[in-house]
Parts: structure tokens; sequence; C-alpha cells
């Protein structure tokens, strides 16, 4: 099975925000069943915190995904920029 490196995969994750209508009003629930390039897609959205994501840099793009999967966890109601902003501590 051949993998797709991770800045490939962000570079065709597009197609995913634009199958959305808003992505201010995901869940958690919806968010966590995304893979992780869509996930980073996800969050890059969210004003103001997306602009801090560097698609570049795999290790943090996969770091902040993970440390918002983990505050979505016991939240699954919860919506997706609430719980960014939090984890971020904005």
């Amino acid at each position: 099975m051949r993998t797709v490196p991770f800045v490939v995969a962000l570079a065709l994750a597009p197609g995913w925000a634009l199958a959305q209508d808003d992505p201010g009003t995901m869940t958690c629930a919806q968010f966590t069943t995304l893979e992780v390039a869509d996930q980073v897609v996800a969050l890059s959205t969210i004003e103001p915190l997306g602009d801090e994501i560097n698609a570049g840099d795999e290790a943090m793009a996969q770091q902040w995904a993970g440390t918002v999967t983990a505050a979505c966890r016991d939240h699954p109601e919860r919506l997706l920029p609430e719980a960014a902003r939090d984890a971020m501590g904005e």
C-alpha cells in the first residue's frame, strides 16, 4: 500500500472543506471521525486559530489536531470552534 505524503494529503483535503456548509457548525463528534489531514483542514478554517497552522510542519499540525481531539473526547456535542479555542488557550 502506498502512502501519500502529509503535505499532498493537505492539498487534496480542501474537497472536504468545500463539501461542508459551515465548518463552524461541526461538532466534536464529527471532527473526531475525520482523518488527520481533514482535521487539519477543518481547524484551518477556524478564525483566528486557523492562521497558526503551518501545513509544511506535519508534526505540529498533527499535534494540534491531537490536542483538539483530546479536548473533544468527552464533549461530542460541543462545537469544534469552541473546543479548538479552549484547547489552544484562546
